[in-house]
């Protein structure tokens, strides 16, 4: 499967450092200044798996850009740099979907990439859910949406909860690693 695309809303000297990571990772970090970008690129791609959005600079344009990566049956997960007196108003009106993530600067480049590389591969996974289930759209699925073979329903599961209250600690990376492990090793 081929990997996603990033549309990165960033100023120039961030995208550069954000973007090369990306690209050493194998996933191309496309730039785009605003709404009007991010709209014709989701008309003309449809291999765009998230978008990176500068909320900090421009909060309002952010929120806009958002909305778009989830009209209609759209579903592109986000990852938004915000200031720290922002994130009270990231209820962004109760059009949350679940699938974004904020940030605070400063942030590495190295970290960006690695926050954005386990939200790719998570919604990597759910479109492959969604092939195997017969769905050919890029909307990832729900859990219950998504069939199981029978010999693995037969089969039952623990359930392993990573926490820690504290931002940007790898909880995400340590989560997606330990599944990874698991699902090599039941093979």
């Amino acid at each position: 499967m081929p990997r996603s695309a990033v549309a990165v809303c960033l100023p120039r000297d961030e995208f550069l450092a954000v973007g090369a990571e990306l690209a050493e990772a194998g996933y191309e970090a496309i730039p785009i200044s605003g709404a009007d970008e991010l709209e014709a690129l989701l008309e003309r791609r449809r291999d765009v798996g998230l978008a990176i959005l500068d909320g900090e600079n421009d909060f309002d344009g952010t929120i806009e850009m958002y909305a778009l990566l989830h009209e209609g049956e759209r579903n592109v997960a986000s990852l938004m740099i915000v200031s720290p007196n922002a994130i009270e108003r990231l209820s962004l009106a109760g059009r949350a979907r679940g699938n974004g993530e904020f940030v605070t600067r400063p942030y590495s480049a190295p970290s960006l990439r690695w926050r954005a590389e386990a939200m790719l591969l998570r919604a990597e996974i759910m479109l492959i859910r969604g092939d195997a289930a017969g769905d050919d759209s890029r909307r990832p699925l729900p859990d219950g949406e998504v069939g199981v073979a029978p010999s693995i329903e037969a089969h039952r599961g623990q359930i392993v909860v990573v926490f820690n209250p504290e931002g940007g600690v790898g909880k995400t990376t340590i989560t997606i690693d330990t599944a990874g492990t698991l699902q090599i090793r039941q093979n």
